[in-house]
């Protein structure tokens, strides 16, 4: 369950939200133009949900959809856009009123701290309403087969990896090997692969590609190549006296 964070997190909001309507309060002030908060810290925008789904023609003909695979996934595609959509409606609501009340604090220092709790509190409305979206991905990636699972993250796996090696003009042969690398990561997920999510497997499979599928000569250059990004470029130096 979300916390409202504009009335936990925040002491400036709480004291605001307490003292109003009280006798002796301070009368009401229009905002001024510095009070009002960026768009993307008013509200939870609607933001578009990536999804293995988006295709779903294309998904049906490469991995092979069965009619009751099609007609499940489109089904729980529209569940999922309810769901999003009502925590939208509820995350709009909650910041709007949070937001009113930051834009009524008078002094600077406390609405500046009600303003930095406003913007974490968005921040956390956008990452658990990342985790909605991907609770629903991972339901829906459950209706493949292991087999269609594998066939759809192998490819981006595969992707990924030789985005790292893209300097050393891979072989045909080598490309084929990295490969079944991925396909046999691939039957061990049990989601659709994401770059950030699973950037841990990635850097797995990087490394057997250095030491099972590399010639000596393109170890040698990718130890260079990663020795060079590693170098501190001269802008990074810290300016002493």
């Amino acid at each position: 369950m979300l916390v409202i964070l504009g009335l936990t997190a925040a002491p400036a909001l709480r004291a605001l939200a307490a003292r109003e309507g009280k006798p002796g309060a301070r009368p009401k002030r229009k905002p001024k133009e510095e009070d009002r908060q960026p768009d993307r810290f008013r509200a939870v925008a609607a933001e578009a949900v990536v999804s293995f789904t988006d295709d779903m023609e294309k998904l049906k003909s490469d991995l092979s959809l069965t009619d009751k695979q099609d007609s499940k996934l489109q089904d729980m595609r529209k569940a999922r856009d309810a769901a999003l959509a009502k925590l939208d409606e509820a995350n709009q609501k909650r910041i709007e009123r949070a937001h009113a009340r930051v834009a009524k604090i008078r002094r600077a220092s406390e609405r500046m701290r009600a303003q930095k709790a406003l913007e974490q509190y968005i921040l956390g409305l956008h990452r658990a309403r990342q985790r909605l979206a991907d609770s629903h991905e991972k339901r829906m990636f459950a209706v493949l087969t292991v087999e269609q699972r594998v066939k759809w993250n192998t490819p981006v796996l595969q992707a990924e990896v030789e985005k790292e090696f893209q300097s050393l003009n891979l072989t045909d042969d080598q490309k084929t090997q990295i490969q079944t690398l991925c396909g046999a990561q691939a039957k061990q997920i049990t989601a659709p692969v994401s770059p950030k999510v699973h950037a841990s497997i990635i850097k797995l499979l990087t490394n057997q590609v250095n030491l099972r599928v590399l010639t000596p000569e393109q170890k040698k250059a990718y130890a260079q190549e990663k020795k060079s990004r590693l170098a501190p470029r001269p802008g990074d130096r810290g300016r002493g006296g």
